[in-house]
């Protein structure tokens, strides 16, 4: 069903221009039409309205102030009534109780309406920023521009990139190299994912803790960082000696470029183990070292800023 209501949307953009373009935003953003994601209606729109530059600054523009119409729609709806429609059907966006109170405490913070910039920036959440605005009363001209500036951002690098592929060979061709550089290192990728979600994981469920001391996120990251290191090379010291094939086998599969380059200059296999492994466990040492350091700063540098608060404060 969806498939349809998207190939319904590609035709109207083909009848009736910007126009379209115009109204599809504004239902997308303020979460009317929010199954057709604003990716598909920018990117279809470039590639068959954005013949030249002029052109292309038009769809740009449009898009903008589409999305900006929309979010203005929804921010009013959750502002002026909103709360009460919530309350009675609070899984209508996806928002219960508890998750609309988090996201109103966030508006509450110094730097919190910033949210409304940066969130315009990141899909699925793009729209939904408009509910916890509203809802927080937050400042309908801070909120205009932010939401503004964060769809003007996002809608010209979707537009520019369709319209670069589209007009420039030379553009496509940087895509599939690039493609085929993360297909065939899709090991080393999926592994950097894989670290930085338990990482994100582990900070997250510490976040109350560092809230009130910082530096303890310097001494837990850079402490968890050097035990892996150490342990990383240990383990890969181990089993260079004993089992050194498998080993180079398994190493080269994840790191192909060092692989490459190892074979390249010559070097054994033994040889860019050893190297790989006392590297990993000379990094987890230089951490453990500069780990007191860093935390001492960090340290520090929340006490100025804390004392300047305060001081602000007083006034």
């Amino acid at each position: 069903m969806t498939g349809g209501f998207e190939q319904a949307a590609v035709h109207f953009l083909h009848s009736y221009g910007y126009l379209a373009l115009f109204v599809l935003l504004a239902l997308e953003t303020s979460m009317i039409l929010h199954f057709i994601p604003s990716e598909v209606i920018v990117t279809v729109a470039a590639a068959t309205l954005a013949t030249d530059t002029t052109q292309l600054v038009l769809v740009i523009a449009v898009s903008t102030l589409g999305a900006t119409a929309g979010s203005l729609m929804l921010y009013a709806f959750a502002r002026y009534g909103g709360r009460r429609f919530l309350d009675r059907h609070p899984r209508f966006f996806g928002l219960n109780a508890k998750r609309r109170a988090r996201l109103e405490s966030w508006f509450q913070r110094p730097a919190g309406e910033s949210l409304v910039f940066f969130l315009r920036l990141v899909p699925f959440l793009r729209a939904a920023v408009s509910i916890p605005a509203g809802l927080a009363e937050m400042s309908a001209y801070k909120f205009t521009l932010y939401s503004a500036a964060g769809s003007l951002i996002f809608n010209a690098a979707l537009a520019y990139s369709t319209y670069a592929a589209r007009t420039n060979p030379d553009v496509m061709a940087e895509i599939h190299v690039a493609i085929a550089y993360a297909t065939s290192r899709w090991p080393f990728f999926l592994a950097l994912a894989l670290i930085a979600l338990v990482a994100v994981y582990l900070l997250y469920r510490r976040r109350y803790a560092y809230r009130k001391a910082p530096h303890l996120a310097v001494r837990h990251v850079l402490r968890a960082s050097a035990i892996a290191a150490l342990a990383s090379g240990v383990i890969l010291l181990a089993f260079s000696l004993f089992a050194p094939n498998v080993t180079y086998r398994a190493v080269t599969r994840v790191a192909v470029d060092a692989g490459q380059l190892a074979e390249q200059y010559g070097i054994s296999g033994l040889l860019f183990l050893l190297a790989i492994a006392l590297g990993a466990i000379t990094l987890g040492l230089v951490a453990l070292t500069v780990s007191p350091f860093l935390e001492k700063l960090t340290q520090a540098l929340f006490r100025r800023l804390r004392a300047r608060a305060r001081k602000d404060g007083s006034r």
